[in-house]
Order: structure tokens, then C-alpha cells, then sequence
């Protein structure tokens, strides 16, 4: 049961009254890590790209409502978490509030808690 509580060692063994802890081959103690640092940096640009908009729109000098930046979206994420920019079919462009307590995300174009 020893081998649950510590997953990263190859093997434990009884000798006589007490055990024996043996860790992993040197081999897959640099494949277990490389694969950890790449998931770990996977997870965190992830998170920074989830979090952070590439480019904040606004009705004025970063219009992406006339023409349509892109084709079918009518929704952009505004400099302000809390806020988004619409825009109609005709090109018009309008800053919206998201309700209180909530915040614009770009990825599914709604505001979420």
C-alpha cells in the first residue's frame, strides 16, 4: 500500500523487520519530469491565454465592427473585464456592461462569474 502513497518510487521490499525503499531508474525519474515541466507549461499559457484578451476593442479607435472584423462574431473583448463590445449587422459598434459580479470571456462570448 506504501506504493499509493508514494507513486514515484519503483518498488518497496521487506528486509527482515523493515523496508526497503527503492526509487526510480534514473531514466524515468528525466521522463516523468520532462513531462511534468511540459504539462506545467502547457496548463500556465493555458490560463494566461484564457485570461488575457490578444487585443481590447472599444467603439472608437479599435473598431471592430465596421467593417466586421470577423465574418459572423459580434461580440469583442473591451479593455475592461467587466464590459464587451456588440456590434450590429450594419456596422454599428456599442460598449455593453456585463451584470455585477461578472466579466466578459472572449472564448465563448458571454459573460461568466
Amino acid at each position: 500500500q506504501l506504493s499509493k502513497i508514494f507513486p514515484n518510487l519503483h518498488h518497496i521490499s521487506q528486509k527482515g523487520k523493515g523496508f526497503s525503499i527503492l526509487p526510480l531508474r534514473p531514466s524515468q525519474t528525466k521522463r516523468k519530469m520532462k513531462f511534468v515541466t511540459i504539462a506545467t507549461m502547457f496548463v500556465s499559457a493555458s490560463i494566461a491565454a484564457a485570461t488575457t484578451p490578444a487585443v481590447d476593442y472599444n467603439c472608437k479607435a479599435r473598431n471592430p465592427c465596421d467593417p466586421l472584423l470577423t465574418e459572423g462574431k459580434y461580440h469583442y473583448p473591451h479593455a475592461t473585464d467587466t464590459k464587451y463590445v456588440q456590434c450590429s449587422a450594419f456596422g454599428d459598434c456599442f460598449v455593453r456592461k456585463c451584470p455585477s459580479g461578472l466579466v466578459f470571456d472572449d472564448s465563448v462570448s458571454v459573460c461568466v462569474p
